[in-house]
């Protein structure tokens, strides 16, 4: 990274990150502005960071299919409540709420 026409604007991050990091503040919050900076600079020369982007990419990329992945593999995780349930309906374990099974009919 020091090598290549972003040296000035990394060097200035890792600054930011290193300060950030002694003190027990959010570096990523506080060094959102030289992110930024650098980031736009390392996007303007992509002869010498291009494979570098590419990485990133590449790792956001992968990111989003483990999330899509674990998302499928447990579709019920973010699901709601049934807001059809009454509030005193207990399932009993065979679907059929311990309150009553719309039957009108009393189970034994």
């Amino acid at each position: 990274m020091k090598g290549g026409s972003c040296k000035d604007v990394f060097v200035a991050w890792e600054k930011c990150v290193d300060a950030s990091r002694g003190d027990s503040d959010n570096f990523v919050e506080n060094c959102l502005e030289q992110t930024r900076l650098l980031k736009d600079c390392m996007e303007e020369n992509p002869d010498y960071y291009g494979i570098m982007l590419q990485a990133e990419q590449e790792s956001l990329a992968e990111e989003e299919q483990n999330r899509e992945a674990n998302a499928n593999a447990n579709p019920n995780a973010n699901a709601k409540p049934n807001a059809n349930a009454n509030a005193g309906d207990v399932a009993d374990g065979d679907g059929v709420s311990a309150a009553g099974s719309g039957s009108g009919v009393e189970q034994q």
